[in-house]
């Protein structure tokens, strides 16, 4: 039997979380979503998945994340740190480029059919082909939220 390497990630992360604490079933219910998008992408994207930047595949996956999944506290601090840091650059991110996905969706995006694109585009012209194909349109750059009424997306 061949055991592909997205099949190796989902578990070699989920065993450990089990021995570092006890998780909840929401908890592991929510990893496993974040775990299967990252699966995913590397099934489309092929192993240039695992060299894109982190904004890009944490961030895609902690959106996924937080949509499909039960909300946990983890996800809450991915929250907590998009919300807190407003003048963060997109591109130095991880986790917490959660907010840009869900700001993406919630100004009219549909984000699930631009996470693909926007990681092709990547693979050939890195962050700003990926901003690109994300294509954040006027309602985007206007309402991001932050603590003046806005939130810099610098690129």
């Amino acid at each position: 039997m061949t055991v592909s390497a997205p099949s190796l990630r989902a578990s070699s992360v989920l065993a450990p979380l089990q021995t570092q604490r006890p998780f909840s079933a929401s908890d592991l219910h929510d990893f496993l979503i974040h775990e299967l998008t990252h699966c995913y992408t590397f099934l489309k994207l092929g192993e240039a998945e695992y060299h894109l930047p982190d904004w890009y595949v944490e961030g895609a996956a902690s959106w996924t994340m937080t949509v499909l999944g039960n909300g946990t506290t983890i996800e809450s601090s991915f929250w907590l740190t998009y919300l807190n840091t407003p003048t963060w650059s997109l591109f130095q991110r991880t986790y917490s480029a959660l907010g840009f996905f869900a700001h993406l969706a919630e100004t009219g995006t549909d984000v699930w059919h631009k996470i693909l694109p926007m990681g092709q585009a990547i693979i050939r012209g890195w962050n700003a082909a990926g901003w690109q194909a994300a294509a954040p349109g006027q309602a985007f750059l206007v309402a991001a939220p932050g603590r003046h009424g806005y939130l810099v997306f610098l690129i």
